[in-house]
């Protein structure tokens, strides 16, 4: 998606990664001159988050409709892709941590700099 959008750079993490804080990506992209393109939570179908997808981009800007429709798109295959890398594990303990850390997150964006 990369390549296909341009000049963005795609980052996905896992809710079992929470090593990977995600205001210290966005402030180490933002001293990097990158801005949020986009986010989102990666989710399976009953709502259980599996992780998150962040776009950045050099500049400030939005998605188009197209871009948006190629995001749906890598979130969709991304969920399935985390589901079958888990297997059948039990998502709930790690759907609970990473709705604190993406809540967290969203509270102290955008980072003071």
């Amino acid at each position: 998606i990369d390549l296909q959008i341009g000049n963005v750079v795609s980052v996905i993490l896992l809710a079992d990664d929470q090593e990977l804080d995600l205001q210290t990506i966005a402030g180490s992209a933002l001293l990097c001159g990158l801005h949020v393109f986009w986010s989102a939570g990666i989710s399976l179908n009953d709502g259980d988050l599996l992780g998150s997808f962040e776009m950045y981009c050099c500049v400030p800007r939005t998605p188009t409709q197209l871009e948006l429709q190629l995001i749906q798109r890598v979130i969709h295959l991304a969920a399935l892709a985390i589901r079958r890398h888990h297997g059948q594990e039990d998502f709930e303990s790690l759907s609970s941590d990473w709705k604190t850390i993406l809540r967290r997150h969203s509270q102290d964006w955008p980072p003071s700099n």
